[in-house]
Parts: structure tokens; C-alpha cells; sequence
């Protein structure tokens, strides 16, 4: 399981979906993203899909000592989503991956 039934998972529209999590810090958001990208990369190999599935993440975080709204999260964690998604439009050089999920930290 990718998720936790305590965690929102929403679409967005079209092909983008959101992730609300009560997760702490960056190491929990990233262990989210390998769990969803093995599970993925296993639910491709078992469907025999021809080609591979690509992802592009961005994740926001959020500190209960700012007052943040859901849309500035969202907003956040597409901007990052996207910075990844130009990354791969080209050579990499030494690109981090952004994050993906909206959380509250």
C-alpha cells in the first residue's frame, strides 16, 4: 500500500492528483515517492505496459507556526512539480528531485 487511509488523495484534473499528508519532514515525503514509484513501476510490469510510466513531483511543505492556505501549498508543491518536469526535458547536469506531497509539518 502507498498510502495510509488517514491520507487525502485527490485529483486535481486531468492527469494531477494531490496528496494531503499529517507526515514530519523531507526523509517521510521522500520514502512516499520510492513507495509510489516501485509501486507503480510493479503495477506497470504486471499489466505489461510498453512503456514506462513518468512521474513529476513536487512537494510543499507546511509549518504550523506560518499560517499557510491549501492553495499556497498547492500552488508550491506545482511550482516544484514543474521545475522537475523541465529537468527531464533536458540533459541532466545534477539535478535533486523536488518533493511531492502537500503536508503539514
Amino acid at each position: 500500500m502507498t498510502f495510509r487511509k488517514s491520507d487525502i488523495v485527490a485529483r486535481l484534473g486531468g492527469d494531477e492528483f494531490a496528496v494531503v499528508t499529517m507526515e514530519h519532514g523531507r526523509d517521510n515525503a521522500s520514502r512516499l515517492i520510492a513507495r509510489l514509484q516501485a509501486n507503480i513501476k510493479r503495477h506497470a510490469a504486471r499489466q505489461h505496459y510498453r512503456r514506462p510510466i513518468a512521474l513529476s513531483i513536487g512537494v510543499a511543505h507546511s509549518d504550523p507556526r506560518e499560517v499557510c492556505s491549501i492553495e499556497e501549498l498547492t500552488t508550491r508543491a506545482d511550482a516544484l512539480m514543474y521545475v522537475e518536469k523541465r529537468s527531464k526535458q533536458r540533459p541532466p547536469l545534477s539535478v535533486a528531485i523536488p518533493e511531492l506531497m502537500v503536508g503539514a509539518a
